[in-house]
């Protein structure tokens, strides 16, 4: 099949097509940032219904913390205007879960939005002689000397962009308020600073610097201003070690076709001039075109112990753009431990569309890239997938959408259904219902280990319970010819009046010339009767009508001759009506959508060795899904200026750009109150399930009916809460139930400027200002134009969302056993970790641990660093009826300044000591951290006893080679140089390599102190540890399988010590 459509098709006037491209100027996001924005804005949960698949690259190790590198899958299903990440539809390239992008609202902020305050009535833009209608002038762009509106000019955006940022597992969302402070939605354990500046608890800082500059060009946002920043790129992670992780990147240009607009526009009100001239149906059509200028692709993350190459290819789907083909993993000399190349192909689409002036754009619609496989070339380890294909994927710009924009198989659409306003029927009449058999076409199918272990995978639509009026338009046609009987038409409706569209045709009867001729001599009348057999309603001349009658039921239709007519004339009617069903219904409605139905995971061979089931069910059996996106129906009314004499036109905008067709940051539109997953084991047929159920409330802004602008969907920071688990046997009895309790403390909603405390809740209430009318003045003072404004605002909520309590029963035959924990938090709001957990036990005792950190030891260099989740100071106390005692108390000593970590620490904030505390409260030191390196390492510490132990770096000082017991750093540094050059130079050999070197030159440091206690180590660089020789010299080696896992431990003789076997997760 083959269409066309046009790059821009407008018919209206210009104040108009201000007003009804409005809803439509959100910025996209790239396909990279769009793909990756899925895991933090539509979470994998059983909430959700959506799954999520990861491929473990590489896991970079830094101290103690792991940042991974992988690709992951989100099977929350392909909407038809989706476009493939650089991985492959569907996946997207993870560097360590962190992430930072933008959601442009409006206009992209430059600046702050101006502050208008939150009290009813104070807002007076309409006033000539207030500020505020200067304010709302310049937001507008309106020009009172000529009455022009400037879209190009500079002006205030009013609406904040919504950034969705992931760093260690935390993620969330953040804007500016009107002073330029950056507002937590919800409150989170980091510190977010300009621009942009990410610090976990921990004080590990993420930098992150603009990744692209993007040009969106098509309808009314084609000015050269309009260049956006929407992405952000991780530029280094700083641990407080000292230690880094730097990352490179390469510049790239190019462009695609981004989003396919279709508006129509009807005047529904004041739309008519003091002169006659009435609005007209206004349709346009056009695409949006996106010219990266510049985006910036990862080609190098650089950490301590070696770095990760990206290489790339060009593709297909995107002029220009690149695909990932190859990821090296190599260590600090170079040397490539790990090779995964990339095997990909593409969806193709059967159906063509062209676009206007962009011809070189056809073939690119038909495709999305596809990821067939990823390879580990070194060990020939392969990841492999399959997808459901049983029909190709619709072109991109195809209009056969479900109510949420996924594929629905109706290849007949045009993109816009009908829609009932003010008893009038608007519209083209598209089917929108969902068809799971077309909407899951281009997911994740199955998924083939290296091991032969197979993941199967099977969906099916979403599903939220409706209860209330669902409204129905029916189209009816009826063909009658002058040879027909008398005809009645089905015109039920709850309708006020029907909207009939006729076409007469005779050959004797004359055709509208626009003389208002009747006809003479012999002619035929079609004629429309009520049901009281009176005509209502005549035809005469050959043509069309369009006209209304009174909504009742009966009507008739038929033809009649004058008199006699010959046989060889005749005469027939076409009607067209609608009516409407407005029917009660209380049933389990699917408007799109996909989630996870049944996962299948195998071992090699056929065997099922484990099935997981998902019902979203009730507990009444019914779905548990509830709807919190748009109108599904989508369409508003917008005001503008007709004319410059006071007139507002008020026109109905239906579109095919629903906002769940081009953004997830509104989350998904249907979530999940009860989940019950049910586990069948296949080796021995056992079934078990959890149940999981969910807190979920709903957005309290408009969802976009109504208004003329995208408004954000709030509260979506409470749903998918977990309020309780339970957990049964195969027998279907309960084992566990878990019981969470949570509260939402708007205390820190304080800290914005736009803060009123009748309204804790809120952030800030952003607004949309529109100029609705213009009046021209006789020029004889300025201003000449006078413009009348509206406003509407919308709601932008967060809080801090505490645990308070945890109850966890276990059930043991008639008998239970409860333990409940309870959480208690900083009152006066300078962290957010919990300051103690009492856990009350069933036989009534209570054990209560309280933590302090940083803020309650008034260690300020730590809270400049924001390293203010650690804990430096614990104690246990437990109660027994109405005694209370101490169970221990430990402390860790860190700098408390700048000077002091200079002088014992090398600068870095580390520890110093750790102390313990009998039940007299008397401290006594059990280690003392005398000596770290410049990197953090630590060179020597003391144990309770007084012992020094010294530790000897190696491998280009990342790897501790020798511990020696009883000897100050001092003592053996000297003798060390030819173990750590040794050392250095095996870690240029690779993997596997003979370290007989390294170990004699170990063997004879350890001969040359005879009167110390010392461990050896020796190591496969970005592996693990190789060998271990403690100081009976009985070494153990460390074997690691294909995967960089350890397989067994065996000793000097080959005697195996330990062996691991791997088995398929369950």
């Amino acid at each position: 099949m083959k269409r066309k459509i046009l790059f821009l098709l407008a018919i209206g006037a210009y104040y108009t097509s201000l007003a009804q491209d409005k809803k439509f100027d959100i910025s996209l996001k790239s396909p990279d940032a769009a793909q990756i924005s899925k895991h933090t804005d539509m979470p994998s949960s059983t909430y959700t219904g959506i799954s999520t698949t990861n491929i473990p690259i590489y896991n970079i190790k830094v101290d103690k913390e792991i940042f991974p590198i992988t690709i992951n899958y989100h099977a929350s299903g392909v909407k038809v205007k989706e476009i493939a990440s650089k991985v492959g539809l569907g996946w997207s390239l993870s560097i360590g879960n962190t992430s930072l992008s933008k959601q442009i609202f409006g206009e992209e902020d430059r600046g702050w939005i101006p502050n208008i305050p939150m009290a009813e009535g104070s807002f007076t833009p309409n006033d000539m002689q207030s500020n505020d209608y200067a304010l709302a002038a310049m937001i507008t762009g309106f020009n009172e000397s000529n009455g022009s509106l400037d879209r190009t000019s500079t002006k205030r955006d009013t609406q904040p962009d919504i950034f969705s940022y992931s760093v260690n597992g935390i993620s969330g969302e953040f804007h500016y308020d009107h002073t330029g402070k950056i507002i937590q939605i919800p409150y989170q354990k980091v510190k977010i600073e300009n621009i942009f500046k990410i610090t976990d608890d921990k004080g590990v800082v993420y930098n992150f610097i603009a990744g692209n500059s993007v040009r969106n060009m098509g309808g009314s946002v084609s000015s050269p201003e309009s260049i956006q920043v929407t992405d952000y790129i991780i530029q280094s992670i700083v641990y407080p070690s000292g230690k880094v992780i730097s990352f490179e990147y390469e510049p790239i240009s190019y462009g695609y076709l981004s989003n396919y607009t279709k508006i129509f526009s009807y005047p529904v009100q004041g739309c008519q001039s003091t002169s006659g001239d009435s609005a007209q149906n206004e349709y346009s059509q056009y695409a949006t075109y996106s010219d990266v200028l510049k985006e910036f692709i990862l080609k190098k993350i650089i950490f301590p112990d070696g770095e990760i190459d990206f290489n790339y290819d060009n593709r297909e789907d995107i002029l220009n753009g690149k695909k990932i083909s190859n990821i090296k993993i190599k260590d600090k000399n170079q040397r490539v431990i790990q090779n995964y190349l990339f095997n990909q192909s593409y969806f193709t689409s059967t159906e063509q569309i062209d676009v206007l002036n962009y011809s070189n754009q056809t073939a690119s619609l038909m495709k999305r890239l596809k990821l067939n496989e990823v390879v580990e070339t070194l060990e020939n380890k392969k990841y492999q997938f399959e997808y459901n294909e049983d029909s190709p994927l619709a072109n991109r710009f195809s209009n056969a959408t479900d109510y949420l924009g996924f594929y629905n198989g109706q290849n007949s659409n045009t993109g816009i259904e009908y829609v009932e306003y003010a008893n009038q029927i608007y519209g083209l009449g598209d089917n929108k219902e969902p068809n799971i058999n077309f909407a899951k076409q281009g997911l994740l199918k199955k998924m083939k280990y290296p091991t032969g272990g197979i993941m199967e995978f099977e969906y099916e639509n979403d599903s939220y319970h409706f209860n209330g009026y669902e409204k129905k338009i029916n189209r009816n046609e009826l063909f009658v010819q002058n040879s027909d009987a008398i005809q009645t038409m089905n015109t039920q409706t709850t309708l006020n009046q029907i909207n009939f569209k006729v076409e007469f045709n005779s050959t004797v009867n004359p055709s509208d010339d626009g003389s208002g001729s009747l006809p003479v001599g012999a002619h035929f009348i079609g004629e429309i009767l009520n049901s009281n057999n009176i005509v209502v309603k005549t035809f005469l001349i050959t043509g069309s009508y369009d006209f209304l009658l009174p909504a009742q039921s009966g009507y008739k239709v038929r033809i009649r001759k004058s008199s006699n007519i010959p046989n060889s004339e005749y005469a027939n009617l076409y009607l067209e009506w609608f009516n409407i069903e407005n029917e009660l219904k209380d049933y389990d409605k699917n408007i799109g959508g996909i989630r996870i139905k049944r996962v299948i995971k195998k071992e090699s061979g056929n065997s099922n060795t484990l099935i997981q089931n998902y019902k979203y069910l009730s507990e009444n059996n019914r779905t548990s899904g509830e709807y919190f996106g748009d109108k599904i129906h989508y369409y508003y009314v917008t005001a503008s200026p007709f004319g410059v004499n006071g007139n507002s036109c008020s026109r109905l905008i239906i579109s095919n750009s629903g906002n769940f067709n081009i953004a997830t940051i509104n989350g998904k539109p249907i979530a999940y109150n009860r989940v019950v997953t049910e586990i069948e084991n296949g080796q021995t047929a056992e079934k078990y399930k959890t149940i999981d159920y969910f807190t979920n409330y709903p957005s309290s802004n408009f969802n976009n009916e109504g208004v003329s602008f995208l408004s954000y969907a709030n509260n979506q920071y409470a749903r998918g809460i977990i309020n309780k688990k339970e957990f049964y046997d195969s027998s279907n009895r309960l084992l566990e139930k878990q019981d969470f309790g949570y509260d939402f403390d708007y205390k820190l909603n304080e800290q914005s400027s736009d803060y009123v405390s009748s309204t804790p809740e809120l952030t800030v209430q952003p607004y949309v200002l529109s100029l609705i009318s213009i009046t021209y003045d006789a020029p004889t003072t300025f201003p000449y134009y006078k413009a009348a404004f509206n406003y509407e605002r919308y709601s932008i909520n967060s809080s801090w969302v505490k645990l308070k309590s945890q109850k966890t029963t276990r059930y043991f035959g008639n008998q239970s056993k409860e333990e409940i924990s309870n959480y208690t938090y900083d009152n006066l709001y300078r962290h957010l970790n919990p300051t103690s957990l009492a856990v009350d036990f069933s036989d009534g005792s209570i054990q209560k641990t309280s933590y302090s950190y940083a803020h309650e030891k008034g260690n300020q260099l730590m809270i400049d660093k924001n390293m203010i989740g650690i804990p430096l100071e614990t104690s246990t106390a437990q109660t027994i009826g109405v005694v209370t005692k101490t169970l221990g108390k430990t402390e860790t000593i860190y700098p408390v300044n700048q000077s002091e970590a200079n002088t014992k620490s090398s600068g870095l904030v580390l520890p110093l000591s750790v102390k313990s505390y009998d039940l007299q409260n008397t401290p006594s030191t059990e280690v003392t951290y005398d000596l770290y390196d410049s990197k953090g390492n630590l060179q020597q510490y003391t144990t309770k006893d007084g012992v020094p132990l010294a530790i000897i770096w190696g491998y280009n000082n990342t790897q501790p080679i020798a511990k020696i017991e009883g000897a100050t750093y001092a003592q053996v540094s000297s003798l060390a140089s030819a173990i750590v050059s040794t050392s250095d130079t095996d870690a240029q050999a690779g993997a596997n390599n003979d370290e007989t070197a390294l170990l004699d030159a170990l063997k004879n440091f350890k001969n040359s102190l005879p009167n110390y206690q010392i461990t050896t180590y020796t190591y496969d660089l970005l592996i693990g540890v190789r060998s271990i020789t403690p100081p009976s010299g009985i070494r153990e080696n460390y074997i690691y399988d294909s995967a960089g896992r350890l397989e067994k431990v065996i000793n000097m003789d080959g005697k195996v010590l330990k062996e691991m076997k791997y088995n398929y997760k369950n």
